[in-house]
């Protein structure tokens, strides 16, 4: 009998214990969702890893762990919570669901539209869910866009160019963008003539949330004006890192900038390695370049800018900021055409001498500084877009001959001399953007530039249309 009486007390004694633990964790659940409620989200999840440091397993302090850290804007920590549940509670649909807010929440489309999905198929009316998958189901839309553009400036050629696009999705994180077009050149004065320069491309981006990494390529075929068609493109990577986007990229492109380009193939490969960071506020980023031209020639160059916002209301935003710039080619590409002679009021003559770049613009060492104004006007349904850049640079200029001399006909240097010179560049441009209807924008801009050796005048146009 003392025996049965014996155990009997200990079976008691650990239900009692066993009552107590539990309303201990209850009452300290009902302590951390108040703390929660309350914003004091770092002692909420003091008290919620208090109690999973007592009881590992407890479903309930998970679960509110997992909403403390969403809430804190943890998302990477507020998931493997929720992972840790599922792991234990495959079929957990709170847990599931939590886990499909962090994606959500951090930019994982992908996972999130997966877990959403299991979350709809066993809770057919769960809002929430529904709304996430159709909010991410509408950044899928395809995308039919076209860029177009007409360019005349001093070297002298006009260039037209027209491109239509079409960009579709193959997961919520994976794009794809198709691209057709050409370019109508025209050098008539100089006696190059006309010509056209199709192209087609394809190109991918995509995005990989856990290692916060932006892959990206482009493949595409050009005919260059004399006939002959190359593969051109390339390859970006871009990690996202504390706000900021850090990218490496590899492009090979078209130069179709001087009228010479007409008869040649010009292109040029860069390498860049650049940051940038912009918010709502500010917008900054540095970028260096490494450039190498289809004719063994090399270049490098380095560029920074910050632009800030200093006013903002419903009718529009007002920003300034300053930008700087450094460029240099191996050889210069600045060749000789001719000279003339004029005679001076006091005596003597003043020679001027003709020169173009051929086949492709190359700085000798230009070096920049720019102050920036933008302005963004709201007009009704159109959005109006205003820039100007302008400031002071300085480079190598070649001197082909004397200023002045005594004869009509203008001597020449045996090579030509290199001589610092400074010059103010500057640049404005004005775009306006007028959705038509729900799904189709319309864009119109006019652009004009002009440095000491270059002057351009450039008309915008295109349009976007979901589907």
């Amino acid at each position: 009998m003392n025996s049965i009486a014996g155990r009997t007390a200990i079976a008691v004694m650990f239900a009692m214990t066993l009552s107590a633990s539990a309303t201990q964790t209850d009452d300290d659940l009902r302590i951390a969702e108040r703390l929660a409620w309350q914003k004091r989200f770092v002692d909420a999840e003091r008290q919620y890893r208090q109690i999973l440091t007592r009881e590992p397993k407890s479903r309930a302090a998970a679960l509110g762990l997992g909403q403390v850290l969403l809430w804190e804007r943890r998302y990477g920590d507020a998931a493997l919570v929720y992972r840790g549940i599922l792991r234990e509670l495959p079929k957990d649909i709170d847990a599931r669901n939590g886990l499909a807010t962090a994606e959500y929440w951090s930019g994982d489309y992908r996972g999130a539209r997966r877990d959403y999905a299991a979350v709809l198929r066993a809770r057919p009316d769960d809002a929430a869910a529904r709304r996430a998958v159709a909010d991410i189901d509408a950044t899928m839309v395809p995308l039919l866009t076209s860029d177009d553009e007409s360019a005349s400036d001093d070297q002298p050629m006009r260039r037209t160019k027209a491109a239509v696009a079409y960009t579709f999705f193959s997961d919520p994180l994976t794009k794809w963008t198709a691209t057709t077009g050409t370019y109508l050149l025209s050098a008539r004065n100089l006696g190059f003539g006309s010509a056209s320069a199709p192209f087609a491309s394809i190109g991918g981006s995509t995005s990989l949330p856990a290692a916060q990494l932006r892959v990206s390529g482009l493949l595409r075929l050009f005919r260059f004006p004399d006939g002959e068609t190359k593969a051109l493109g390339g390859l970006t990577l871009a990690h996202e890192w504390r706000g900021s986007t850090i990218s490496f990229d590899v492009d090979r492109h078209e130069l179709l900038y001087t009228a010479s380009s007409l008869r040649a193939h010009a292109s040029e490969t860069t390498t860049t390695l650049g940051w940038s960071r912009s918010n709502d506020a500010t917008s900054s980023a540095v970028a260096l370049h490494a450039v190498r031209y289809f004719d063994g020639n090399s270049g490098r160059a380095a560029d920074a800018y910050h632009l800030m916002r200093v006013a903002h209301s419903g009718r529009g935003s007002f920003s300034i900021g300053a930008a700087a710039a450094y460029r240099d080619s191996d050889e210069s590409r600045f060749h000789f055409i001719g000279a003339s002679a004029a005679p001076s009021p006091g005596g003597g003559f003043a020679y001027s001498y003709s020169a173009r770049y051929d086949p492709y613009w190359t700085p000798q060492n230009l070096i920049e500084v720019r102050g920036i104004v933008a302005a963004t006007l709201n007009a009704g349904r159109a959005t109006i877009h205003l820039h100007a850049d302008g400031g002071i640079a300085r480079d190598r200029d070649l001197l082909f001959g004397p200023a002045a001399g005594t004869t009509a006909a203008v001597p020449l240097f045996a090579t030509p001399v290199e001589a610092s010179r400074t010059f103010h560049p500057w640049r404005a441009s004005a775009d306006v953007v007028l959705p038509l209807n729900g799904r189709f924008t319309a864009t119109l801009g006019f652009e004009r530039q002009k440095t000491v050796f270059y002057r351009s005048d450039t008309i915008h146009f295109g349009f976007t249309s979901r589907f």
